[in-house]
């Protein structure tokens, strides 16, 4: 896929992702819809952490000796069920402080910048030093769309939260 193309879906993406947190007032924002369950910022505040972890990890990068984009229909599949749970390892866990909505949104936005530079002026086929704690080591391309199917889960949890929460 070209550059243009990636950004474009990375910027639909977004813009998905922010209409979803535009229902929240930041009471509503902070509102867990069940005791065991995350917030929508806590939600917001694990997809940040994410990004932030995966912008740091595509600086370095080393030659792949497999097909670049090999994981990303199988992220897609398993990132796509909403029967699939995945527990949030420790680095990526939200915090239960009070989050505001606007200014979470502000920093998802500066990270997704971030990550359209990346794409822009690194070679997306190197495989990253970091591993991803369940499929390994992904390539740059793989972690670009592992950011995008895991925000497009997240979006439907947080329409899930604002039935719960939103009045």
């Amino acid at each position: 896929m070209a550059p243009q193309e990636l950004i474009t879906e990375i910027d639909q993406n977004t813009a998905r992702l922010v209409e979803h947190l535009a229902k929240f007032s930041d009471a509503q924002f902070n509102q867990k819809p069940a005791d065991n369950s995350w917030s929508a910022a806590e939600v917001t505040e694990h997809l940040l952490l994410i990004e932030t972890k995966i912008n740091n990890a595509l600086g370095r990068g080393v030659p792949t000796d497999r097909p670049p984009d090999k994981k990303i229909e199988m992220m897609r599949e398993a990132l796509n069920d909403p029967e699939r749970k995945f527990p949030a390892p420790e680095f990526v866990a939200p915090s239960s402080t009070f989050k505001v909505c606007r200014k979470m949104v502000e920093l998802i936005i500066m990270q997704r910048g971030i990550l359209k530079e990346i794409l822009q002026t690194t070679n997306l086929t190197q495989t990253t030093e970091f591993k991803h704690p369940v499929l390994g080591r992904l390539t740059r391309l793989e972690w670009i769309y592992f950011n995008i199917y895991h925000t497009e889960r997240h979006c439907r949890q947080l329409a899930r939260i604002a039935k719960e929460v939103v009045t």
